[in-house]
């Protein structure tokens, strides 16, 4: 004949499995709070160095035309674009088990060639165009062309689309290195195009970012 326990024992039994998957549960989220908290500075390191391994370098070889005093100028000039990214400036936020990056502002940085940067092709008056220069150009009347290069060259980086290059090579990078995580990561790109002078700086990761870290190369 079987014995029927009491119904306060029953109702102990039920309270203390209760308390012992309660537990469990907390300590299973605790551990992988924890698991988390300790596996971040590897991650964001990862992403610092990959974000930072992300550089494209351009070789220009363009023909000038530019005025300086009354004199018109054409050169041809070789420089060397690198666009990076702004690592100072790489917002980053752990929510659970999901990492969530900002692509950060690109920065542009260009460098005449060494050899040949930078040749005078021709120097014409403006005033009177089928007339020489009425006198040579001088270093600082070349130097006053030289610093203007950089912005023309930089403008020209967004328009010819390598800065879109450059971040969406940031992002396949990204997606190959966490292809075989476990943990979910999410790459916010607001700007595909390039962040220009004129835009603020990044706002902060949002709650849910509409773009996902895609899952292929």
């Amino acid at each position: 004949m079987i014995r029927r326990l009491p119904k306060k024992m029953l109702l102990a039994v039920a309270f203390s499995l209760l308390l012992v998957l309660g537990g469990w549960w907390g300590y299973r989220g605790l551990h992988r709070e924890r698991t988390a908290v300790r596996a971040l500075p590897a991650r964001v390191g990862e992403i610092r160095q990959m974000v930072r391994l992300s550089t494209l370098e351009i070789m220009t070889d363009e023909i000038v035309k530019d005025t300086v005093q009354i004199k018109a100028v054409v050169s041809r000039v070789r420089a060397h674009v690198y666009i990076g990214f702004d690592m100072e400036n790489l917002p980053m936020v752990e929510r659970g088990d999901t990492l969530f990056v900002q692509l950060p502002p690109e920065i542009i940085e260009v460098r005449e060639a060494t050899e040949n940067g930078y040749q005078v092709i021709d120097v014409w008056n403006v005033q009177m165009p089928d007339e020489p220069a009425p006198t040579p150009l001088s270093t600082a009347e070349e130097n006053i062309l030289k610093r203007r290069l950089p912005q023309r060259i930089t403008a020209q980086a967004y328009e010819r689309g390598y800065v879109r290059r450059a971040r969406e090579n940031a992002l396949r990078s990204l997606s190959a290195l966490f292809a075989g995580f476990r943990e979910q990561v999410v790459i916010i790109d607001r700007y595909p195009d390039g962040w220009r002078e004129e835009r603020r700086p990044p706002a902060p990761v949002p709650e849910h970012p509409p773009v996902r870290l895609p899952s292929g190369t």
